[in-house]
């Protein structure tokens, strides 16, 4: 290459050729000190520059066409969504659930309990479940890894939580998912005694779990101001809503809003420090250190919250 550069008038050094390349001058200097060897496709592109019998050999060369990576079936699945939010099903049971278990009267649970088929509280509707199947055709997990598509092992919580968003469902953690239902249900049931009742006989929930979810679920409801959230008239489907996104009388505000101001700053580059001591000089004048401490972990957190 060095005795090619040095015949001809066009490329008056290695920049030059490297310009026409596209590459860097660094890359042609290693190709003729012998430190790197160039493709198959820059060869090709040397042999139509120069015309070395060197590179004779990739004239012909042509790129592989890459394969269009073919889209699996996307997280859209509203039974998923009516597993979890109607029916109470965990995301972690989900990825349980085989082909086996769907009867004619509905899907039986690894605890022995049915869900039925049809079309209210704690029913799956039978025609979405028989189009998930035709769809995705399952072998043996009913929810399978569809990216890649792998049916030996089961769906990632990424995927139930993706599905569950496609549905109209906000899910944050698995928690939240989880809770879900149990607040549609302490919402249709009047009483603590009927609340408990259900939990234990339809999903098999011992009586130390089943008090520990009716005490946080009061926890919650004894904040809310009266007439916000009424027990035993409310829908289901809209008492997670109520009871946890309602405005608690005499709550503090919160933070948010800085925590919001201070993204955008950190945006645009402003040291963590000056954001700290424009949005709370307060805290910055007391302790420094936390004061930019709690902004971090504020601007972290709205993030990873999913609205």
């Amino acid at each position: 290459m060095a005795e090619w550069l040095a015949t001809q008038s066009r490329f008056a050094n290695e920049a030059d050729l490297a310009r026409e390349l596209g590459l860097k001058p660094a890359a042609v200097y290693r190709w003729r000190k012998g430190q790197r060897k160039p493709s198959n496709q820059q060869r090709r592109k040397l042999f139509e520059l120069t015309g070395l019998e060197c590179y004779r050999d990739a004239a012909d060369w042509k790129p592989c066409e890459k394969r269009a990576r073919r889209k699996n079936e996307p997280a859209v699945a509203p039974v998923v969504a009516q597993l979890v939010i109607r029916c109470g099903v965990t995301p972690r049971e989900l990825q349980s659930f085989r082909l086996t278990q769907v009867e004619p009267l509905g899907i039986r649970r690894t605890s022995g309990l049915l869900i039925p088929f049809g079309e209210g509280w704690e029913h799956v509707e039978r025609s979405m479940l028989d189009d998930w199947i035709a769809r995705v055709q399952p072998k043996d997990l009913l929810f399978f890894s569809l990216r890649p598509v792998d049916r030996m092992r089961p769906a990632t919580p990424d995927w139930i939580r993706s599905a569950l968003r496609e549905s109209g469902v906000a899910a944050i953690n698995s928690r939240r998912i989880y809770m879900r239902h149990f607040a549609g249900d302490f919402g249709r049931f009047r009483t603590d005694r009927d609340f408990i009742r259900h939990v234990r006989q339809h999903h098999g929930m011992k009586t130390n779990g089943a008090w520990a979810m009716l005490y946080r679920l009061r926890r919650v409801y004894e904040k809310l101001s009266s007439g916000a959230f009424a027990r035993g008239r409310c829908k289901p489907e809209d008492a997670y809503g109520l009871l946890f996104s309602a405005k608690r009388p005499g709550a503090p505000a919160t933070k948010r809003n800085v925590f919001v101001k201070a993204q955008a700053m950190r945006a645009e580059n402003v040291p963590w420090s000056k954001i700290a001591k424009t949005l709370i000089p307060e805290e910055y004048r007391q302790d420094w250190r936390h004061a930019i401490d709690q902004l971090r972990i504020g601007v972290r957190r709205l993030k990873t919250t999913i609205e």
